[in-house]
């Protein structure tokens, strides 16, 4: 089967996503194409990235761990920090906030699939150093953009 991108709105605003000395969090429903997109966004990224996955126990303990030199001293040497499936990290808002308030020339974009666990662990930790955005299904827009297209032809009826 061949694979076939279809390019996403976020795609053309990458200057809100790399932004540095921000915390990108992009959340969705599962299988939008969360990390594709972002692994593509950062693939042309020149400094050195980091991707990680909160599915990974020893990046659970080192953003949970909440001890700034711990988390520099694993992350703070990249230039951008990339981490999947965020919400499986507890307390990931106070761990990004450590990083980022000592490492503002650092991007990080995070995603996950569960908006509101996401927002419970990096709302009040992280207000006014994140950028937040929805993804939703590539198919829903298609639905929509095909909707208005029918509504402007002549020969549609309610």
């Amino acid at each position: 089967m061949e694979n076939i991108w279809y390019d996403r709105y976020y795609e053309s605003d990458t200057s809100s996503i790399l932004k540095r000395g921000k915390v990108f969090v992009l959340t969705g429903p599962r299988r939008t194409g969360k990390t594709a997109l972002i692994n593509k966004l950062i693939s042309s990224n020149n400094g050195s990235i980091f991707s990680g996955t909160g599915d990974d126990m020893r990046l659970r303990e080192i953003l949970s761990s909440q001890y700034l030199q711990q988390i520099k001293s694993n992350l703070g040497a990249y230039d951008l920090v990339f981490i999947d499936e965020a919400q499986r990290i507890p307390e990931v808002g106070m761990g990004l906030k450590l990083l980022i308030d000592h490492s503002p020339e650092m991007v990080v974009i995070i995603t996950g699939s569960s908006s509101f666990s996401l927002s419970k662990y990096t709302g009040e930790p992280l207000t006014g150093r994140q950028i937040i955005r929805k993804l939703i299904l590539f198919q829903y827009w298609r639905f929509i953009i095909n909707l208005v297209v029918c509504m402007f032809r002549k020969d549609w009826k309610i």
